[in-house]
């Protein structure tokens, strides 16, 4: 059989701050796919939300060129994925990176190392201020010789 079309499949993943862009943003490439006419309109032309990962939102992209030929599929798929960029700069939206996921496990481990810093500092606090009140001979530790003791 003779191939009569060339699909486009793309999962676009999106920063997790985006969530809440998802169904205006959804809706505006579904329209966009709809507004090619390179795209064949006996084939399916499908956006949806798919997934919520660690560090990102996925929406799936399928569709299918007219042509078979490679360079005006690579052309369809390109003036779509630069449509698309265009609705993510309209709805203030953006690629999830590996930075940002990189950025996150950095931000975590210095929480972490802070929390640890933290807890580290107030027992060596309450360790110095123990000290200084039986230095101070406030507390009766019951060996004698500290105010209290019988003589």
């Amino acid at each position: 059989s003779r191939m009569s079309n060339r699909r486009i499949l793309q999962t676009l993943r999106l920063r997790l701050a985006d969530l809440g862009k998802l169904p205006a943003i959804v809706a505006d490439i579904n329209a966009l796919l709809l507004s090619v006419p390179e795209l064949d309109s006996r084939q399916h032309r499908l956006v949806f939300f798919r997934e919520i990962g660690q560090y990102s939102v996925d929406v799936w992209l399928s569709c299918y060129t007219r042509s078979v030929f490679l360079t005006d599929y690579l052309s369809t798929q390109q003036e779509i994925l630069f449509g698309i960029h265009k609705i993510l700069q309209k709805h203030d939206a953006k690629f999830a990176s590996s930075l940002t996921r990189e950025q996150l496990i950095l931000q975590e481990e210095s929480n972490r190392r802070q929390s640890a810093a933290a807890a580290a500092a107030a027992r060596s606090g309450a360790a110095a201020s123990f000290l200084a009140r039986l230095a101070a001979g406030e507390l009766d530790t019951g060996g004698g010789g500290g105010p209290g003791a019988r003589p």
